[in-house]
């Protein structure tokens, strides 16, 4: 194997991509270009940094050779010196010990107080607007059971309701969730401004205390679109006649809209409509918890006083898998 250098003026990305080949071709030749020591004096001072960054999070090391849970640990508050040793641990339990063998470790910012939040986009490949978010954090075997609309409206109303009844503390969380949501709001309709987003889609991320970490971006509709629906709506004005125009209800009407007319369509009005929705999702079980086909539903409540309910299939069999399937948006003013 030739080890060549990059000359010390090369550019910082350029250097990184340097790197990453000369580290994948001593994989490939069976070579170690650097001990586990050395290794785990680079991961412990990477973990002090992020450890002094977060103060309030533990620090999660994650062998890149893992997977099912295997090869990771939690560093906890303060055993930052004990970086060495949960390495070693980690080596051994992946079977990377030996010479040649991806010894790469990660270093990532356990989230304590994880909260899954979303937020609806949708743009015609020159404007992007936002309806809101929804928070997805109540699941189980990976599937969301409730999806629980977060608007700003809503998010105010409970802050004063706080500030008038002494509860202070409660009060401050809602005002940190308002500024959460603003920033994701403007994050969403950033992203989707910079990649030309000409239809609907979820802007993802995940929630701690007062941060935020994007996750991913979904470019489709999902079945939970209806909770934005239910809090907003859209008005589409003449740009000669703000008198003249229409307002869209349905997300899926609106792709309808985007695909005929595209970047024809003038950029939309949010307007308000509702100031909470959820939509639930009852997932047949047996006694065990564990998934099951079920039965049939063959009762369901009325709905009570100012509630509207979306039936998505209720009692309906799937034609795709055959079993029963239920979800109901739910929406009303609290």
């Amino acid at each position: 194997m030739r080890l060549v250098l990059a000359p010390s003026d090369t550019p910082d990305e350029q250097l990184e991509s340097f790197a990453e080949r000369v580290l994948m071709a001593s994989y490939r030749k069976g070579l170690d270009l650097y001990t586990v020591d050395e290794l785990s004096e680079t991961l412990t001072e990477a973990v002090i940094k992020m450890s002094e960054q977060y103060p309030q999070n533990r620090v999660r090391l994650k062998a890149i050779g893992g997977g099912g849970g295997k090869g990771q640990r939690i560093v906890a508050l303060g055993d930052a010196e004990k970086t060495p040793e949960l390495v070693r641990e980690i080596l051994n339990e992946v079977k990377t010990t030996g010479v040649g063998d991806n010894k790469n470790v990660l270093v990532e910012l356990n989230i304590e107080t994880t909260r899954h939040q979303e937020i609806q986009v949708i743009g015609n490949g020159d404007w992007c607007i936002t309806l809101g978010g929804r928070d997805c954090s109540l699941q189980m075997h990976e599937q969301k059971l409730l999806e629980v609309s977060v608007t700003r409206e809503s998010l105010l109303a409970a802050q004063q309701r706080a500030k008038h009844s002494g509860a202070e503390e409660e009060a401050a969380v809602l005002a940190q969730d308002i500024v959460t949501l603003d920033a994701m709001e403007d994050e969403a309709t950033r992203f989707g401004e910079a990649v030309g987003l000409d239809s609907v889609s979820t802007f993802e991320c995940i929630v701690d205390r007062d941060q935020h970490f994007f996750m991913e971006m979904n470019t489709r509709i999902q079945v939970e679109h209806r909770v934005s629906e239910l809090c907003y709506a859209l008005r589409f004005s003449n740009p000669d006649d703000a008198e003249d125009g229409f307002v869209v209800e349905s997300l899926v009407e609106a792709m309808v809209l985007l695909a005929a007319h595209g970047q024809q369509l003038p950029r939309p009005e949010r307007v308000p409509r509702l100031s909470d929705s959820l939509e639930a999702r009852l997932n047949a079980t047996n006694d065990a918890l564990q998934p099951s086909a079920g039965g049939m539903v063959e009762f369901w409540s009325d709905p009570i006083a100012g509630e509207i309910r979306d039936d998505q299939g209720i009692s309906l069999h799937n034609p795709d898998h055959r079993c029963v399937s239920w979800e109901y948006t739910v929406g009303g003013r609290l």
